[in-house]
């Protein structure tokens, strides 16, 4: 096996972190009411559901780091 196709399988392998809403709310100083006001209006990123027909939810963490690492300072401050 090449390093290059090695370097992928285990990049693929990779667990990603599953972060809840009082994580996001450590990280990021915005209430639950307005994290939830930006899903609804289609400006941050959708929780998924941790367990099929359960209530608990998150994101992955990445998914929120690269949603604010694209995000330009007009925008950060506009959410």
């Amino acid at each position: 096996m090449s390093k290059k196709s090695h370097a992928k399988r285990s990049m693929s392998n990779r667990s990603r972190r599953i972060i809840r809403m009082a994580h996001l709310r450590k990280r990021y100083p915005f209430s639950e009411s307005h994290i939830y006001s930006l899903i609804k209006q289609g400006r941050f990123p959708k929780p998924f559901p941790l367990v099929p027909g359960g209530r608990a939810k998150g994101w992955y963490e990445d998914v929120i780091d690269d949603f604010f690492a694209n995000c330009t300072a007009d925008e950060t401050e506009a959410i």
